[in-house]
């Protein structure tokens, strides 16, 4: 499992390389750009234009897209990590690799998993949140964790409501 695990974050990096970059992407880096040149024009659901505001030093907007791609893998794996961690509260070790495989397998996370957009960047904080409350229960340090990550969460999508039932 642990190799197949392996070949699907190594999949999620080629991808980034490969996908047709969509609208939606390009939009986000809009916000970006709208930030650096100090037009951003609403300040709801735009907390990822500090966390990418270095894109616009990179030349041209594909080369930017593809580098912003390159972080979503990173959280992708991070919150493969944090599935694991997750898992491995209720299941062993093998039962929480199978977890994580699954969640690589589904296609929604094969085809946008490391996308430039919200939803990675929230997947990661919901579940870094969820690993933090489950892993440390009680804990005043991981609930102060926990809290702040589902702050910036929102503050980049209202879409972390879908959530909130966990």
């Amino acid at each position: 499992m642990a190799s197949a695990i392996g070949v699907a974050l190594t999949s999620k990096l080629l991808l980034a390389f490969r996908s047709n970059i969509h609208w939606d992407e390009f939009y986000f880096l809009s916000m970006v750009h709208d930030y650096a040149r100090g037009d951003l024009a609403t300040g709801l659901q735009t907390f990822h234009v500090h966390l990418f505001s270095w894109l616009p030093w990179l030349d041209g907007e594909v080369s930017q897209v593809i580098a912003a791609r390159m972080v979503m893998a990173a959280l992708a794996a991070s919150s493969a990590l944090a599935i694991y961690g997750i898992a491995r509260r209720f299941a062993s070790r093998g039962g929480a690799l199978f977890a994580v495989l699954g969640s690589l397998a589904l296609s929604v996370v094969v085809e946008h998993g490391a996308s430039f957009r919200t939803d990675p960047v929230a997947t990661f904080l919901v579940l870094v949140a969820l690993c933090c409350m489950i892993r440390r229960p009680g804990s005043v340090a991981a609930a102060i964790l926990a809290g702040a990550a589902l702050a910036v969460a929102a503050l980049v999508t209202i879409k972390i409501a879908f959530f909130l039932p966990l």
